[in-house]
């Protein structure tokens, strides 16, 4: 299957709260994708945007959903960005049972002929739920699965790699996190964000 030449790529992101909130608002919404989208659209690239994230949502949970809420809307060719691990290890699932999820929701969107991009986990050291304290070195652990085998997926936005959100103590700062110490604030998803325009452009 080959595209017409005016038909965009579309670009279909799908996660957790990472792209359903914005860091300054927690109604507001989809601050990670539109402004990815907009720094496409303003660097030429002629791209659609698409986007499923539901705050809470789990790798378990996302995979599930996938093959009605995003799978049906993808053609060869165009983009799925992906990000959910720290809800999967946060509700205690391990490592490598979340790195097996991950490689699950990839092969459904490869099947397809369409391309996977993952957005890494950042540090979180939240108070509430339980689960989520002190989890940052299992999630560094999967980040660093796919920083070095880049043939996992087709590209890898890794915001775990930005020194603003590495480790626990960072997400103390309330410059960068809302005080839940998990979700951050818009001057951190401006660090975020330029990442994952990175990992697409190279796939456009």
């Amino acid at each position: 299957m080959k595209y017409s030449s005016n038909r965009p790529k579309t670009i279909f992101f799908v996660g957790n709260s990472m792209y359903d909130k914005d860091g300054t608002n927690v109604f507001g919404r989809n601050y990670v994708p539109i402004n990815t989208h907009l720094a496409l659209t303003a660097s030429g690239k002629n791209v659609g945007y698409n986007c499923y994230a539901v705050s809470g949502r789990t790798t378990t949970q996302l995979l599930a959903d996938m093959p009605t809420k995003v799978i049906p809307y993808l053609r060869v060719g165009d983009i799925v960005v992906f990000t959910e691990m720290t809800n999967e290890i946060g509700t205690g699932n391990s490592v490598l049972n979340t790195y097996n999820l991950l490689l699950q929701c990839r092969d459904l969107v490869w099947n397809i002929g369409a391309k996977f991009v993952l957005q890494g986990a950042i540090a979180c050291n939240g108070a509430s739920p339980a689960g989520y304290a002190n989890i940052t070195t299992q999630l560094q652990s999967l980040n660093t699965y796919f920083r070095n085998t880049p043939s996992l997926v087709d590209g890898f936005a890794d915001p775990g790699s930005l020194s603003q959100c590495d480790t626990d103590s960072d997400c103390a700062n309330t410059t960068n996190f809302n005080t839940d110490g998990i979700h951050p604030k818009n001057t951190l998803y401006d660090l975020i964000y330029p990442l994952t325009v990175t990992a697409i452009i190279s796939l456009l």
